[in-house]
């Protein structure tokens, strides 16, 4: 009972690290993470807002923005075009029309 226990830990530790929030993602790459910031620099910038939807435990959020938007060529794509945004579904800057 006991090994299992500790595997249980082990396990949850493992996949909470991998599922960690985007807060990391946000900083790193200079997305905004607030929707209306966004909007009022995309009106200045005359481009349109590139929104990333994600939950902070969902695995495969984390897995684009590891394996798609860290590109630098697609984060230079997205860059140039748009005005990045990264909100969470289950945190309050989510946009509430959406």
């Amino acid at each position: 009972m006991r090994k299992i226990f500790l595997v249980l830990i082990f396990t949850f530790s493992i996949v909470s690290s991998l599922n960690a929030t985007s807060a990391k993602f946000i900083k790193e790459m200079n997305y905004e993470s607030d929707y209306k910031t966004a909007l009022e620099k995309a009106k200045k910038a005359n481009k349109s807002v590139f929104m990333v939807v994600s939950e902070t435990t969902c695995p495969w959020c984390r897995k684009l923005e590891r394996q798609t938007l860290k590109k630098k060529n697609i984060n230079s794509i997205i860059k140039e075009n748009f005005i990045p945004l990264s909100v969470e579904k289950d945190i309050n800057n989510y946009p509430k029309q959406f």
